[in-house]
């Protein structure tokens, strides 16, 4: 393996979500479905994400996310309400990709290290979602995952997996169809992540020209 030169700083993002008025977290509340693997019975603090509700605890996004820190310090109105005895927190999240970063921060067993094989969404939920709310923990390990699969050097590439499609002798540890390329363009560039770009444009430059236009029309 060639030696790989130190990445570039990355650029922050810092995005809180809001906490809404009792009538908003109400009707949006019976609005989704409880998450069946994050609805904890001790927890205080309800998410509401675009279809799903989840049920944690304040203190571990607090202290894993000065966003959330910051989010949650605010205090509520006198008269706002609770749901199910917890305050309440609406984020404009898909459901799946919150969960990808709770079970990051719950069990980050089945999310960290490389015996653990993850699909190309998972790792793009922990990249955004890691990098709005700075945690860095699991941004860096989304980022990690991806410098493996779009190195600095070409000798470095898994080409036989982007060009055919198919697995390489070493399994990747990332799930990843060849058309992601253009989703990883999209992220390299909004996050700044240079030393992926080149790798990431040449396997763009593998894919049939229909895969690519399909794939941006889509908004993949």
């Amino acid at each position: 393996m060639s030696e790989q030169g130190s990445p570039p700083p990355l650029k922050r993002r810092r995005s809180a979500g809001r906490i809404p008025s009792p009538a908003v977290a109400s009707s949006s509340f019976l609005a989704t479905i409880r998450s069946p693997s994050f609805w904890l019975s001790d927890g205080n603090l309800i998410v509401i994400t675009r279809e799903v509700s989840f049920r944690v605890h304040t203190s571990v996004l607090s202290r894993n996310s000065e966003v959330f820190r910051d989010m949650l310090a605010i205090p509520q109105p006198d008269n706002a309400e609770q749901v199910e005895g917890c305050s309440v927190v609406q984020l404009s999240e898909d459901g799946c990709d919150f969960e990808t970063l709770l079970l990051a921060l719950y069990d980050g067993g089945k999310i960290f290290g490389d015996h653990n094989v993850l699909r190309f969404r998972t790792v793009s939920a922990m990249l955004r979602l890691g990098m709005k709310y700075q945690i860095d923990l699991v941004s860096q390990e989304a980022i990690r995952r991806l410098r493996k699969f779009y190195p600095n050097y070409l000798e470095d590439f898994p080409m036989e997996y982007v060009i055919n499609g198919r697995r390489p002798s070493v399994p990747p540890s990332i799930e990843l169809e060849p058309e992601d390329s253009i989703s990883v363009v999209r992220m390299a560039i909004m996050f700044d992540l240079q030393d992926i770009l080149v790798a990431a444009l040449y396997a763009c430059c593998q894919l049939e020209v229909d895969t690519c236009f399909n794939a941006v029309r889509l908004g993949k």
